[in-house]
């Protein structure tokens, strides 16, 4: 076999050595390019993992600011922070439908599952804010404002024509008893507007007042005329606090809705998305 290898031609044997020299060559840019196939579908899986995991993290930073955000918004009734709001939930529905087609095993689908639910009992709790802000604003223009100012205008009607009779005691006592009413109907006002305790315990004093200077009157009085306009008074008064009333609890109870049951939403999908990241970093690994 050597014998033979040392008979052949110079020209054959760097043909040869040449075929096997390209044959190598080509052996070694086929591994190559093979392992750069790996390296660059490895590198790819790492890249849209860590998309994944930047979008999560950013749909975990957007639920705590819409957290904030509904707090703020419950307080001060500011109509620019609710459009923020929904402009945000807006943000989240894409970011969410995005984390979908990076994160499609079963675990992973899961979470994201359970990540839609809280944001939708969130958008729900939202949806109850309205519909208990447009209740209390019912109480306050309707029935509040209708029974206070017919109210008042009754106790006005009693003090003139007491004043015009010349029974100045009577005239005294339904004026003075109106600027109770009067002073009770605006810490009732700003109670609802800045919900400062001091303003809802002072209405129930204005009203507790008022009351005891109509049932002074009710023994002053004797026209007939005045008597009934008094009585009109007492069955309309107890109307228009408890009207009042209403409205209070409607207001106190605003942020009971929302308050507890967003943040379990805002802790259930930070829960998720750690579970998320973490399946991440263990697809990355391997």
């Amino acid at each position: 076999m050597y014998q033979k290898l040392q008979n052949l031609k110079i020209s054959t044997k760097i043909y040869a050595s040449l075929a096997i020299n390209l044959l190598l060559l080509f052996v070694i840019v086929a591994v190559g390019f093979s392992g750069l196939k790996v390296i660059r579908h490895k590198f790819d899986k790492y890249n849209t993992l860590a998309h994944g995991t930047d979008l999560a993290s950013d749909l975990l930073y957007k639920t705590t600011e819409v957290q904030g955000n509904i707090l703020t918004w419950i307080s001060s009734e500011d109509p620019t922070i609710l459009k923020d709001i929904r402009e945000d939930y807006q943000i989240i529905d894409q970011e969410l439908a995005e984390t979908e087609t990076i994160f499609t095993g079963a675990k992973e689908q899961k979470q994201l599952r359970m990540i839609k639910e809280d944001i939708r009992a969130m958008k729900s709790g939202i949806a109850a804010v309205e519909d208990n802000i447009k209740q209390t604003d019912g109480l306050v223009e309707g029935q509040m404002l209708q029974q206070g100012s017919y109210i008042r205008e009754l106790t006005s009607q009693i003090a003139h024509s007491a004043y015009q009779d010349g029974d100045y005691r009577v005239a005294g006592f339904a004026g003075f008893a109106g600027e109770d009413f009067i002073m009770g109907r605006l810490k009732a006002s700003k109670y609802l507007f800045a919900k400062a305790p001091e303003d809802k315990r002072e209405f129930y004093e204005y009203m507790d007042a008022y009351k005891e200077k109509l049932a002074s009157l009710d023994d002053m009085i004797s026209s007939s005329d005045r008597r009934d306009m008094l009585d009109s008074i007492l069955s309309s008064h107890s109307a228009y606090v408890d009207s009042v009333s209403k409205a209070f609890s409607s207001l106190e109870n605003r942020a009971k809705l929302i308050d507890e049951e967003v943040q379990h939403n805002v802790e259930s999908i930070s829960a998720a998305i750690h579970v998320l990241q973490a399946d991440a970093k263990e697809k990355v690994a391997c």
